[in-house]
């Protein structure tokens, strides 16, 4: 661990433009387009990022439709993540300034509670995360949102029991019957930013990922990334798929796709199971089994004992975010990020101004993996 007591703050010496570019939703026509806005104020323990690319999620379709609006008093620009350098921060810092990972000119990625469709972003300090060496700006700009919110789905509210995790990287790779008795968890949206990275967490750590998709594709793709089963819930029962594998059924159940899938979780479930919910792609309205009966039953939770959890993460407080973001970078980006066990799945890399199409490839379901956004021409795979 780097002694960082002696050490001596760089000078503040970057130039940063009065104004600067950024993607504004047009009120009428919905669509995105570049304008010239003012570069943001440091407030309070912020730092300046000069951003080099962001990443495409769900919730910044929804904001673009006008359907989430941000954080009271955070920026009414789109963007919850990105990657870039230090300019500036504020006086009253106590982590900026003090070390090389967070001063000025260093490479840093940040989980943003919105701004991160400009060329500048004010962000809290303690909701930085360093970029490791030999990282690029286009795959760091992949990592906080869905990094962070796999982190929290799986550990902090899955909280496996049965795992197996080894600091030694040849000895975590396992056969296809090791691991076999610890926990299995059921990943929906396997395919997606989150669902790419659970499955990687669960092979770090023994799991045992049973993934859901849209197609054979995605399936191929998740179980070659170290999924042990999938289903593709547009043909097949799920839930039978699991239980065919799993007689036990899922131990934690992470889901964001909400009432097409709540029966077919409820079966899938293990005694004792945790169910996390994060999301409702298919509505938050569910419908009883049998249309003729109206009403809906709780007896399939309490007769397993299951614990049903909802969480959120742009809402969260600050607080809560530094405290995430610490206990993350510890055990995700030192040991897993850092030494390359894990990596974010890039789908494609559009050029900042191209946003509308970017949104629109992910409105598809076109990706498998993350869709990022760079202000670098050159790092755009088009």
């Amino acid at each position: 661990m780097t002694d960082d007591s002696n050490y001596k703050s760089l000078e503040k010496n970057v130039k940063v433009p009065k104004e600067m570019q950024a993607i504004i939703v047009n009120p009428d026509t919905k669509k995105l387009g570049l304008q010239t806005v003012d570069v943001p104020k440091l407030r309070a323990q912020e730092v300046l990022i000069k951003i080099e690319a962001s990443a495409v999620n769900r919730a910044d379709l929804l904001q673009a439709s006008g359907k989430y609006p941000p954080p009271k008093g955070e920026s009414t620009i789109i963007g919850l993540e990105c990657s870039g350098t230090i300019v500036d921060y504020s006086d009253d810092c106590v982590i900026a300034g003090k070390s090389k990972a967070f001063d000025i000119g260093s490479k840093v990625m940040a989980l943003l509670p919105g701004g991160g469709y400009s060329q500048y972003v004010n962000v809290l300090e303690s909701h930085l995360i360093p970029v490791p060496e030999d990282i690029s700006f286009e795959i760091a700009a992949a990592i906080p949102e869905a990094f962070l919110t796999a982190f929290q789905l799986l550990f902090w509210y899955g909280k496996p029991e049965k795992f197996t995790y080894s600091d030694n990287k040849q000895e975590s790779k396992q056969d296809d019957n090791d691991g076999k008795d610890n926990d299995v968890v059921l990943i929906h949206a396997g395919g997606s930013g989150v669902g790419t990275t659970l499955i990687q967490y669960c092979r770090e750590y023994g799991l045992n990922a049973f993934i859901t998709a849209g197609s054979k594709e995605k399936i191929d793709f998740c179980i070659k990334l170290g999924a042990k089963a999938g289903a593709n819930y547009k043909e097949q029962a799920f839930d039978e798929v699991l239980l065919e594998n799993y007689k036990n059924g899922a131990n934690i159940i992470l889901d964001c796709v909400g009432a097409s899938h709540w029966h077919k979780n409820l079966n899938s479930i293990a005694l004792d199971g945790r169910f996390v919910s994060y999301g409702f792609l298919s509505g938050a309205s569910v419908k009883p089994l049998n249309e003729s009966d109206p009403t809906f039953s709780i007896v399939p939770i309490l007769r397993k004992r299951i614990s049903i959890i909802g969480t959120t993460l742009r809402s969260r407080s600050k607080e809560y975010k530094s405290e995430l973001i610490a206990d993350f970078t510890k055990r995700i980006v030192n040991p897993l990020v850092a030494t390359k066990r894990i990596a974010p799945i890039v789908s494609r890399v559009f050029e900042m101004k191209n946003a509308n199409e970017a949104h629109e490839f992910v409105r598809s379901n076109k990706n498998i993996g993350k869709v990022i956004l760079s202000w670098d021409a050159s790092q755009c795979k088009l």
